[in-house]
């Protein structure tokens, strides 16, 4: 997978070698910049991670998430590993909350999950739901790793058995069609208990 399938700039190229030079990451020549350096911060991350909290309240609930992340110093300089939580899906997790009404009863994919805080938050919210969570990380990565302790840790907060972690990679039809078939399984038991045909889904990205 090269560079431009990522759709980074020259300069997010750039600012990706000042990256590694400024953290002596040793990439090799035979790689792309961002696989080098996701395969980098792999091998170097041991000593580097750190436990990111999020709180969401209001008068009836009183949510408490704890994520297990690569240090942001390391994770949001390089945007592109999912080893840490994006801006984006902070303000996300907001509308999920502040909206959740919206996702109640419903069946749910989150695509490029990274460490699930918003997949996590809509569990929570949606418990009579059901929630695949996804990301496209290599198979050689270790966000997915990640999203599932990070699933665990916050179990009590959730129903496991309505959420899902599966590596999604949009553009490859087999793990597309996994997806859907996991949300179609879940509609057709929901409609056996309720007798309704099965429910709807969204889907953000």
């Amino acid at each position: 997978m090269d560079n431009e399938e990522f759709g980074l700039s020259g300069n997010a190229l750039e600012a990706l070698k000042a990256f590694a030079q400024e953290n002596n990451l040793k990439v090799g020549d035979e790689d792309d910049i961002v696989s080098g350096i996701q395969k980098a911060l792999n091998i170097e991350t041991d000593k580097k991670y750190t436990n990111l909290n999020y709180n969401y309240k209001d008068n009836k609930n009183n949510i408490h998430i704890s994520l297990k992340s690569i240090d942001q110093e390391y994770g949001q300089q390089l945007q592109s590993t999912g080893l840490t939580v994006w801006r984006a899906a902070e303000e996300l997790a907001h509308y999920i909350f502040s909206r959740r009404s919206l996702f109640q009863g419903k069946s749910v994919i989150e695509l490029g999950a990274g460490l699930g805080l918003d997949g996590v938050l809509l569990a929570c919210v949606n418990k009579e739901g059901y929630v695949n969570i996804t990301d496209g990380d290599e198979e050689n990565g270790n966000t997915l790793q990640l999203l599932e302790e990070n699933l665990k840790t916050n179990s009590h907060l959730l129903k496991l058995k309505n959420t899902h972690v599966q590596r999604l990679w949009w553009g490859n039809d087999d793990e597309i069609n996994k997806a859907l078939a996991n949300l179609k399984q879940h509609n057709q038991q929901e409609g056996q208990e309720s007798n309704e045909e099965g429910q709807s889904f969204g889907i953000h990205c």
